[in-house]
């Protein structure tokens, strides 16, 4: 090898030490997120059926960079079987919150009225307690504990 071809690195030459420029980084806020809500309601749900039903979260994103989430109920002895309750969707701010879910009933929740193709009550949120509130009116709504019963029986079945 030539050496004056290569480069020569002094090692006790001072090296500019980058700067950092980010100014202060806030801290995470205190409360949860709504899939951290969601997650805690799944978590619940598996718990109380001891786990003869778990509560699955999933999450996503979507080509307008939202942040996507579905709350489903899913049940290992009936092959696996599962049904999506909720679906959220949410900026990176975290609020506002969309939940849709055919389940929801609160009474200003918009309801589609087009024909064609499935879309799903839905109703936004601008907090964490309105959040709470609809899915609260989901998870206590009369036809989701049906769906309860009838996969905890089927399940406990021989």
């Amino acid at each position: 090898m030539n050496e004056e071809n290569e480069t020569k690195v002094h090692v006790d030459e001072p090296v500019d030490e980058p700067k950092d420029l980010w100014g202060n980084i806030p801290d995470p806020a205190p409360d949860p997120t709504p899939r951290a809500i969601l997650r805690e309601q799944a978590d619940l749900l598996s718990s109380r059926t001891n786990q003869v039903l778990l509560g699955v979260v999933k999450a996503n994103t979507n080509p307008g960079n939202e942040l996507w989430a579905t709350l489903s109920i899913r049940a290992p002895f009936l092959n696996k079987y599962e049904i999506d309750l909720i679906d959220i969707a949410h900026p990176i701010l975290i609020y506002p919150v969309t939940v849709y879910s055919k389940f929801l009933t609160l009474p200003e929740a918009e309801r589609p009225e087009r024909a064609g193709f499935v879309e799903l009550p839905s109703i936004t949120c601008n907090n964490r307690e309105e959040f709470v509130r609809a899915v609260a009116n989901v998870l206590q709504s009369e036809e989701v504990h049906k769906i309860i019963g009838a996969l905890l029986t089927q399940s406990k079945s021989p």
